[in-house]
């Protein structure tokens, strides 16, 4: 059985979600959450095979949800349903570990095929994510950040500080200042305001 949390700030969208997926034989909702905060906690709790994701979220919002999820659990399932389908935006997802992205007007059936494909190991992106995808890798190319290296970086442009960073993580804030350093030298930058403008100049932040 292939279990699925529904992350969607729209609570009719998950509803419908919801009849869809549990008249399948094989497709089963465990869990609903309306921000990528609630996501984060019940993901560590009921350990769903897949996450169906939109990135227009309140609170964190989408982008830093699967960022933070990916780099704690890399082996996690997630797919992206979102009406926003942007290139580099489609890119850093998937370089986070993303194994699927659904246009939100997708048909009923398309959504279930990804699931399935998805939660059993493969990937599914739709036209529209996969031409997106096309049209970022004809770009400029940003410097790689790990998972972890952008989930900070993402956190940092909220103004969370070191500690605030650490403590949210789980990690020590000399860890946190490593990942920074490296973040600065991987942009070739000397400080977090430039990091921040180098950041948004590639695209890898909104």
């Amino acid at each position: 059985m292939i279990s699925v949390l529904l992350v969607d700030d729209h609570e009719v969208l998950r509803q419908g979600l919801t009849r869809l997926l549990d008249s399948e034989p094989d497709l089963s909702v465990v869990g609903q959450a309306g921000t990528g905060e609630e996501a984060l906690e019940l993901v560590g709790r009921l350990a769903p095979t897949l996450v169906t994701l939109d990135l227009h979220l309140p609170g964190i919002g989408g982008l830093e949800t699967a960022v933070r999820l990916l780099a704690a659990r890399p082996d996690q399932g997630v797919v992206i349903v979102s009406s926003l389908v942007r290139s580099r935006e489609v890119q850093l997802l998937v370089r986070a570990g993303v194994r699927g992205y659904l246009s939100k007007t997708a048909p009923a059936q398309e959504i279930v095929r990804a699931l399935r494909q998805v939660g059993t190991g493969g990937s599914y992106y739709d036209s529209h994510a996969a031409m997106a995808l096309a049209e970022s890798l004809r770009g400029a190319e940003p410097p790689e950040l790990s998972a972890r290296q952008l989930e900070i970086l993402l956190m940092a442009a909220r103004g969370l500080r070191s500690k605030e960073i650490a403590d949210q993580l789980a990690l020590s804030t000399k860890t946190v200042e490593k990942h920074r350093t490296e973040i600065f030298a991987r942009l070739g930058v000397r400080n977090l305001a430039e990091a921040l403008e180098a950041a948004r100049r590639y695209q890898l932040l909104a």
